[in-house]
């Protein structure tokens, strides 16, 4: 019984927040809605801020939880436009009332967890610094943070779907392109030379054989800011094919 009222204050809550603004909600309001009295009610939440915390955890570890794998930056962002529509309007209200901050850090929560599995899927087996790694992950969660609050403070327009489509159509030739460029040897071609041997007369030099100790490509986006337009990716150590 304790566990089926607990769900029913969450759903009335959830419900009354749908329709109305965060601040303008009271304990009044959802007994009456759920149809138990206000000592139920604090048997169960101290007052409405921590029931407000309690339902986003639970609902960012449930989507947590059903994410394991990411396979790029566009699905981060995708599972985070997800999250918030889910409960649109519900997300809306938080999003304009003083507990706003619950709400981004469960968001930031979740930014870290997809773009955490995000780069251990793009870089697989590959080494990397762990304070690489960490300055990525921060680099990245805070891009896809900044564009879902950037959509919310915009009042979620429709088109951000499309706008997001396009900045990851832009964003191409970054982690995964490069980590496929850096360990390249033109495998399954005549010009492999794993699998047609080292010929003198060979025009083409693989960018990765087990000699190399340093490899590097420069990619070239004229059309971007010089800033980032113009990056040179460079790996040291003996390639891993």
């Amino acid at each position: 019984m304790p566990s089926f009222t607990r769900k029913a204050i969450m759903e009335a809550f959830l419900k009354i927040l749908d329709e109305k603004p965060l601040g303008k909600i009271t304990i009044r309001d959802i007994v009456d809605e759920c149809g138990i009295n206000r000592n139920t009610f604090y048997y169960h939440f101290a007052d409405i801020p921590e029931l407000l915390e309690t339902i986003i955890k639970e609902e960012t570890d449930h989507v947590i939880s059903g994410h394991s794998d990411v396979t790029s930056f566009e699905e981060c962002l995708t599972i985070g436009v997800q999250y918030i529509l889910k409960n649109r309007r519900a997300m809306m209200h938080i999003y304009n009332s003083v507990n706003r901050e619950i709400m981004e850090r469960a968001l930031m929560r979740l930014c870290e967890y997809m773009v955490r599995t995000y780069l251990r899927t793009a870089f697989g087996e590959l080494s990397l610094a762990q304070d690489d790694l960490e300055t990525l992950v921060t680099a990245y969660k805070c891009q896809a943070f900044g564009l879902l609050i950037d959509w919310m403070n915009n009042g979620l327009k429709d088109d951000f779907e499309n706008t997001l489509l396009r900045l990851c159509e832009l964003r191409k030739g970054t982690i995964e392109d490069a980590k496929a460029l850096m360990r390249d040897h033109f495998a399954g071609t005549e010009h492999d030379p794993y699998g047609h041997g080292l010929r003198g007369d060979e025009p083409w030099r693989p960018i990765s054989v087990f000699r190399t100790y340093e490899a590097h490509v420069m990619q070239v986006r004229p059309w971007l800011p010089k800033e980032i337009g113009q990056v040179i990716y460079v790996a040291v150590g003996m390639a891993d094919l």
